[in-house]
């Protein structure tokens, strides 16, 4: 008999004022809904991720990748609230080149990212690189300066004398000397100057290693050399050729010998082979005995023949 009293004061309760309970769980669910509604909006958002390179191989410190780019950019798609709060350090994208041989490769992009977030697209999604191993080569150091005047003698030397560069096989070939930056310099004065790695191209060569980095260059004058700065001429030509738009390079030439014969020169015949066309040449100077030119002069002219 309590029992049934119980459950019929139960049931009561439960319809007393029904309709007006089912609407504030309505309204409920309803601002439930509407404030968690960014939480559940999925949206798309891109970040650019740095590329990593694996490699787990024996020789791993003996070898190196180039050719790869350096970054990827991922596309993740996901719950907007998530996302937003999500940054590229948290993203993981990298290449395993531990099974991979020397030479050029392709290999898939591998991604860690968050639970939760879809990958929507990876660009580059596959990459391109080459695998070359570490070396070491020794190049003499050649000392330069700048300001030594054109009739000085004069001896630049460096220590060490010899430098070592490293860095991928690839890279190291392209070298072709080692320099000191040229630097002004006194007579008997020293300076520690860096080395720069030239291609045979004389541009310098990156992504290389110079050991040591700087070098102590030193200038000691010997003496004054009896040197005259002349210009030039065409050596005139047959009666059946005639030359034009012609250019000497350099303009001028400079000359050594003895002041006695050095002071009667004032310009230097140039002579050239005879050919028809537009065409540059090494020049062959006109000098007396006794008188040598320290340059290599080159002629570009246009030559017509009658």
């Amino acid at each position: 008999m309590a029992a049934w009293r119980f459950t019929s004061q139960l049931g009561r309760r439960l319809l007393h004022n029904l309709p007006q309970k089912l609407v504030a769980v309505i309204l409920a669910v309803i601002v439930w809904y509407v404030a968690t509604a960014n939480q559940r909006a999925i949206s798309e958002r891109t970040f650019t991720v740095p590329l990593q390179v694996i490699d787990q191989s024996a020789g791993a410190t003996k070898r190196t990748v180039s050719d790869l780019p350096s970054q990827v950019t991922i596309t993740l798609s996901g719950q907007t609230l998530a996302l937003d709060q999500l940054r590229a350090a948290n993203i993981q994208a990298d290449v395993n080149i531990s099974s991979l041989g020397s030479g050029p490769f392709q290999q898939k992009v591998h991604l860690v990212t968050p639970d939760g977030e879809t990958v929507v697209a990876v660009k580059p999604a596959r990459v391109a690189g080459i695998i070359q191993a570490l070396i070491s080569k020794t190049f003499p150091v050649q000392v330069s300066a700048l300001g030594i005047p054109s009739n000085q003698l004069i001896r630049l030397t460096s220590r060490p004398t010899q430098a070592v560069a490293s860095g991928a096989e690839q890279q190291i070939s392209l070298i072709g000397e080692v320099v000191t930056s040229p630097e002004a310099l006194t007579d008997g004065s020293s300076q520690r100057v860096p080395l720069i790695a030239l291609g045979t191209n004389g541009l310098p060569v990156s992504k290389v290693t110079i050991s040591p980095s700087t070098v102590t260059v030193s200038r000691v004058d010997i003496g004054t050399l009896p040197v005259r700065t002349v210009g030039l001429q065409l050596a005139s030509l047959p009666k059946t050729w005639t030359a034009s738009q012609v250019r000497f390079s350099p303009s001028t030439i400079r000359l050594l010998g003895p002041n006695r014969l050095l002071s009667r020169i004032s310009t230097v015949t140039i002579k050239v082979p005879l050919r028809p066309g537009t065409y540059s040449t090494p020049g062959t100077p006109v000098l007396p005995s006794g008188v040598v030119s320290l340059d290599l002069v080159t002629v570009t002219l246009t030559l017509v023949h009658h």
